[in-house]
């Protein structure tokens, strides 16, 4: 393998994951989220400054830190995924990890920052609240390739010329999503696929937003998680360590956070 044998750690169904998380989708984010940590760390792609880019992404996409994520999604329980993009745009510049660098007369705004990692975890946060909040609405995971395809572009437009998450590879990878779960081709639904396809392999932070998306649906997809991983519903219930994974990760970090030392 190309990519070494940590890619295995992206090859789990969509859909295996929403069943070990018992399809409750903040424990679903933060499962995917480790797997993913995991995928990058052994094939080589957190290494020196991606390091911290990558630990960022993963604490405020997959588990919640500051709250942000809960946050957003209270603030616009009621709205659309373009007013998550204001709000994380909002939230990020009281912050201080965006600034205001220029403004024009009609009053667009260009923003600038000095810290990109910090500034590509609000926005992932921010992609985690639009797949929970639009998938939510709807009760169907289907939408969840559309959201990280086009409101990448949300957040470009906001902010005058940020970088979009994942300095656009999730957009480019959502957009191949897009269209091979229920484009032109329809190959299959956001579930059934492994974040190891050829078309997902481009991005590390996809595959906490499809689990989202697939943990809120009501039984829309002809490829759902009972059909397609009723086995690993059983496997959960057999293994506790496969349980509560946002409590355990919380109580493991309050263990160690003494021992952590910065630089």
């Amino acid at each position: 393998m190309i990519d070494g044998l940590g890619l295995q750690y992206s090859g789990i169904t969509i859909n295996h994951i929403v069943a070990l998380a018992n399809k409750r989708t903040m424990d679903g984010v933060a499962l995917a989220s480790i797997l993913e940590a995991a995928a990058q760390w052994e094939m080589g792609n957190a290494i020196g400054w991606y390091e911290r880019y990558n630990l960022l992404g993963y604490a405020y996409e997959g588990f919640n830190a500051n709250n942000l994520v809960l946050d957003l999604i209270k603030e616009n329980r009621e709205g659309m995924v373009a007013d998550i993009v204001y709000a994380t745009v909002k939230r990020a510049f009281e912050n201080g990890v965006i600034k205001i660098k220029n403004k024009f007369a009609s009053g667009y705004k260009v923003y600038a920052t000095n810290d990109f990692p910090l500034w590509n975890a609000y926005e992932l946060a921010g992609i985690i609240a639009g797949a929970i909040v639009n998938c939510g609405a709807s009760r169907a995971g289907q939408s969840v390739s559309a959201i990280m395809a086009y409101m990448d572009d949300e957040f470009i437009y906001e902010t005058g010329g940020l970088p979009d998450p994942d300095g656009g590879r999730m957009q480019g990878t959502g957009i191949g999503f897009a269209f091979y779960t229920h484009s032109i081709y329809g190959g299959a639904g956001p579930g059934a696929y492994t974040m190891d396809h050829v078309i997902l392999r481009g991005s590390g932070f996809i595959q906490a937003p499809t689990v989202a998306g697939m943990c809120l649906d009501s039984g829309t997809q002809l490829f759902s998680p009972e059909m397609t991983s009723s086995a690993f519903f059983k496997i959960r219930d057999m293994f506790p360590l496969l349980q509560d994974p946002l409590k355990k990760v919380a109580e493991a970090a309050e263990q160690i956070k003494g021992e952590i030392k910065e630089g």
